[in-house]
């Protein structure tokens, strides 16, 4: 008899469970007779098969039966249903799919949720290392940096090289220092995003992201041991802050993905997600190097408008592209001149100079502050060195506030939690109901933390109000909380503090403190 094998990849962040069942003819009620269950790790995978049983000759009386009843619909043949995390086939995700006997199908869970049915491969890995839940950046020097490594074997069932497997690198988030938000480039023009993954670098021909096997090998990024099919993976990384001056306060909150990828059938084999998250206030050096003009490396990338976190001062920010390992740049080395749109001066602050980036290159955001009562800047008039270029000025003035929730789980197990904004007073003994979810902050690891931001583009806005609870919601879910849970209430009303740090105890309840 035909055997039927479905290959399952787990290329979502957590350990699932799923459930294969031999799918029934449409309209029809689920078979019961036959069903396989396998819990995957994250980034694992497992195979389950199937052998239909062989049909059974039937008796004078069930030929007499067949004849006076219409029989039951049959088990379509090669059919199947895998749900997720599901007790039988008509609850939770699920995909329908045929399968053949000659062959294994892969059904790939993505990170995103998806289910999907991949195209026949052979590749796979045998290991996936990379940073596990927050890695804290520490002070090097000058610098406040987390060097991290990630490798990866990867495997061909069918012989032959390992082409086709290759690793992506992304990532999101935000640097600042006092409230002034640093630029990080990573492509050309394509700057960090606080909230949306992007490639961390350039793709061929660029060559500065992580993985291509297009790209010339290189100390931080390499295959081995040749880089067009070699099975071995190794990079390198320490983004962060450099040339730190004495008594900011840097702040650095970034969220990372690691996959590798299958890039001829389009599949993702496996994917990891970390943090490189933490704050410091930079000493003052023993041997403080003194600044340097503009290097013959340096390239000006733009001129941009930003906010300050913490003051709502509307800034403008030229930003250099730069090796890493380049000396402190002298804030002076790029002589600024602003005007709005009529072409009126505007009046500049005293410029400062912050860094930031990784292994293969740097940012340099020289910042003026605009003085207040000003119009908004429309232009800006660059001299380098006698050299002189005029750039209009990105982005629009905002004022802006932003909140931040750090959750820390302390209960002795790992959580996931949901961050939505409070209703109303319910009135009329109503339940409330809980619209608005904001994040949720998943399998956050037993004595780690994670963090959610809140960003309120106005400068007369309401102090906004949180609840923090326990559970995995998708945002923008309406909810209604169970009775006699347990959840944190955090508010932000009357309060100079823009930060709360919300504790979930080993009793399961939660404790809040304004910092």
């Amino acid at each position: 008899m035909a055997t039927y094998t479905i290959k399952i990849l787990n290329s979502s962040d957590q350990t699932k469970t799923y459930v294969a069942f031999q799918a029934p003819p449409t309209g029809a009620a689920v078979q019961a007779g036959w069903s396989v269950r396998q819990t995957i790790a994250a980034g694992g995978a497992a195979e389950v098969s199937f052998t239909p049983p062989a049909p059974r000759t039937p008796s004078l009386l069930g030929k007499l039966c067949a004849l006076l009843f219409q029989a039951p619909p049959g088990a379509a043949p090669g059919r199947f249903r895998l749900a997720v995390d599901a007790g039988d086939a008509q609850a939770g995700p699920h995909i329908d799919f045929s399968a053949s006997p000659t062959a294994p199908t892969t059904i790939v869970h993505g990170f995103d949720g998806a289910l999907s049915v991949a195209a026949a491969t052979t590749l796979g890995y045998s290991s996936f290392v990379t940073p596990v839940g927050n890695l804290a950046p520490t002070l090097q020097g000058d610098n406040f940096v987390a060097p991290f490594n990630v490798v990866a074997a990867f495997t061909n069932s069918a012989g032959g090289g390992c082409a086709n497997g290759e690793y992506r690198q992304l990532i999101m988030g935000r640097f600042s220092v006092d409230g002034t938000v640093v630029a990080h480039r990573l492509c050309e023009s394509t700057l960090m995003s606080p909230d949306v993954l992007r490639e961390d670098g350039c793709p061929p021909p660029g060559c500065s992201a992580y993985g291509h096997r297009a790209c010339p090998p290189t100390a931080s990024s390499r295959y081995s041991p040749d880089q067009a099919t070699g099975p071995q993976f190794a990079m390198y990384d320490q983004p962060g802050f450099r040339n730190m001056a004495p008594g900011n306060t840097y702040v650095i909150d970034l969220r990372f993905q690691g996959s590798l990828v299958d890039t001829a059938a389009g599949v993702t084999l496996a994917s990891h997600t970390w943090t490189v998250s933490g704050q410091t206030v930079a000493p003052r050096p023993l041997m403080p190097d003194e600044p340097q003009g503009f290097q013959s490396s340096d390239r000006l990338v733009g001129v941009r408008q930003s906010a300050n976190l913490a003051s709502g001062v509307s800034e403008v920010h030229v930003l250099i592209a730069r090796r890493d390992g380049s000396p402190r740049l002298d804030p002076t080395a790029v002589k600024v001149a602003v005007v709005d749109a009529a072409g009126q001066p505007l009046a500049v602050g005293e410029p400062v100079v912050h860094e930031v980036g990784g292994q293969r290159g740097t940012t340099a955001t020289i910042v003026h502050r605009l003085l207040p009562g000003q119009a908004a800047p429309a232009k800006a008039t660059l001299d380098i060195d006698g050299q002189v270029t005029e750039m209009a000025i990105a982005g629009e003035p905002r004022m802006s506030t932003t909140y931040t929730i750090q959750v820390l789980n302390q209960s002795g197990s790992n959580k996931s939690y949901v961050v939505f904004q409070a209703p109303a007073t319910a009135s009329g003994g109503q339940v409330p109901v809980y619209t608005n979810v904001w994040a949720t902050l998943e399998n956050v690891t037993d004595g780690d933390w994670d963090s959610f931001t809140y960003t309120v583009e106005d400068a007369d806005h309401e102090p906004p109000r949180f609840i923090v609870e326990e559970g995995e919601y998708a945002p923008g879910q309406v909810i209604v909380p169970p009775k006699d849970v347990n959840l944190a209430t955090v508010d932000f009303t009357d309060r100079s503090q823009t930060t709360a740090t919300v504790t979930e105890n080993a009793e399961g309840d939660f404790s809040v403190a304004y910092v």
